[in-house]
């Protein structure tokens, strides 16, 4: 190949073409715009000068670092107002101009209830709500308030509308007085004006029952206001024993001593023992177990690959009794069909008053047994077949259902895949969402029957969290997770967990 030599510096490699002589180019001078041109401005134009590209003072160097002295600090907010609290410890609930609530975290406080609720019960998402609508639409601001009416660790009064209560020698039949207009019951905000009070809600005036009347000081105020509950306190039960259908929503059924499911993973046996020993304590331990109970009724299941349920025999004609010989002792019955669940005897034989006679010896005596019931439980957890069959038990009345889960629910209704093995960061968001839409849909469908689902979890792999714990979310109960499960460690704190949630939610 010929070496080709580069070419000079001073020599162009592609020269431009020549014009070619027989094209006549146009070579008249444009004119130029100026004051005089007739396609300039015009006479009295005066030159404006364009802007700097930026305005106000020019960049003085790197812009500073965020002084984080001057960010707010979530800490700070509540040591201080745990610090300011402190030396008081007294919250009164009367409105006054600049007052605060202490916060949620600020648990060192006594509530005074003046009329209104504490934060306890009601708590608003704002220090004080607009007072006109305008103001609040130019706010922008989101109103709202988070309501607890099984709040912890707080007596609430209970009101009862009968002769013990109504100061009067009329009783009362038809539970508290209420606005002849929207319906809302008798409270503190409402004024008397001698046979007649005024609603605070609607304003609408309504008679006052003459077995409610009472006479009135010089400002208005009832004499009797300081002695009933109802007219002084911001919460309160109304126990309504005499008020008849008045009370009932449209839809809604008859109120029915409550109905309370304890059920039991086998497959783990430690948690399965502990979780036993727990509500043996509950039930029987201290003697608080029966406060309040007002005939309610218990029910006890154990699952694993397979449902069990256990029979209360009411008499030996309709159910024998068991292998030990006891008259009182339950009959176990196990469901293997986990993919269509069924319940082969009345609904009544499974439930039993642990406080009777017969009831408080056979129900100690089957919790004592179980864990030697079942040495060597079957692999496999069936909770979705569990909770359908406890949904069969309760559709009719409602009620509450308390699960102890060890594993992860592996068979059966709702059964879960297990975790995925090394998932990329961009699909770590999905373990945060409920891998099935089973638990959800079953959520909903026990929160329009009245059925609360508690779950306490023991487990020792992973368990899925995310689409077990919608049941308590959903139906308004609790979620207690105990990872890695130790007997030791974590026995009396279940205990004592469980002994709140259930003296709380099943003794009303």
């Amino acid at each position: 190949m010929p070496y080709k030599y580069p070419h000079p510096p001073n020599l162009n490699p592609h020269p431009e073409p020549r014009p070619d002589p027989n094209i006549r180019l146009n070579t008249r001078p444009r004119p130029r715009l100026n004051a005089l041109s007739p396609t300039g401005p015009g006479p009295g134009f005066t030159h404006i000068p364009q802007p700097p590209h930026s305005a106000g003072l020019g960049l003085q160097g790197l812009r500073p670092r965020i002084d984080p002295s001057q960010v707010p600090s979530a800490v700070e907010s509540v040591e201080g107002d745990r610090e300011h609290w402190g030396g008081r410890g007294v919250y009164t609930t009367l409105p006054e101009v600049g007052k605060k609530p202490p916060l949620a975290s600020t648990s060192e406080v006594e509530f005074v209830d003046q009329g209104n609720s504490t934060p306890n019960y009601i708590r608003l998402t704002t220090w004080s709500f607009p007072s006109t609508s305008k103001l609040a639409n130019e706010c922008g601001m989101p109103l709202g308030a988070i309501v607890q009416p099984f709040s912890d660790g707080v007596d609430v009064p209970g009101v009862r509308f009968e002769d013990s209560n109504s100061y009067s020698s009329h009783a009362s039949s038809s539970g508290p007085p209420r606005c002849s207009r929207c319906r809302a019951y008798i409270n503190p905000w409402c004024t008397f004006t001698h046979l007649k009070f005024k609603c605070n809600l609607c304003e609408a005036e309504t008679d006052v029952p003459e077995w409610y009347a009472s006479p009135l000081d010089g400002q208005g105020v009832r004499l009797d206001a300081g002695r009933r509950e109802e007219l002084c306190r911001g919460t309160i039960d109304l126990i309504l024993d005499q008020a008849g259908e008045e009370y009932w929503g449209a839809t809604s059924r008859p109120p029915k001593p409550q109905r309370c499911i304890f059920a039991f993973d086998v497959s783990a046996p430690t948690f399965f023992y502990a979780a036993c020993v727990a509500l043996i304590n509950t039930l029987y331990g201290d003697g608080d177990g029966d406060r309040g109970w007002n005939g309610s009724e218990l029910a006890i299941i154990t699952y694993d690959s397979t449902v069990h349920l256990w029979v209360w025999a009411p008499d030996q004609d309709t159910y024998t009794t068991n292998a030990h010989g006891n008259a009182n002792a339950p009959r176990l019955l196990v469901m293997p069909d986990i993919d269509e669940p069924f319940i082969p005897v009345p609904t009544d034989a499974l439930f039993i008053d642990p406080y009777s006679t017969s009831g408080r010896e056979a129900v100690r005596a089957l919790l004592e047994s179980l864990p030697q019931r079942f040495p060597s439980p079957h692999t496999g957890t069936a909770l979705g077949s569990l909770l359908t069959t406890a949904q069969s038990m309760l559709h009719d009345r409602g009620g509450h259902v308390v699960v102890f889960l060890g594993a992860i629910p592996s068979v059966g209704l709702g059964a879960l895949p297990a975790r995925p093995v090394n998932e990329s960061e961009d699909k770590e968001k999905l373990a945060y969402r409920p891998r099935t839409p089973f638990y959800p849909n079953l959520a909903s469908e026990c929160a329009e029957q009245g059925i609360g689902v508690s779950l306490f979890l023991g487990n020792d792999e992973w368990i899925d969290v995310a689409s077990v714990g919608t049941l308590p979310t959903l139906t308004g109960g609790s979620l207690f997770f105990h990872p890695r499960f130790n007997l030791a460690r974590d026995g009396p704190v279940m205990e004592s967990q469980l002994k709140e949630d259930y003296l709380r939610r099943d003794h009303v």
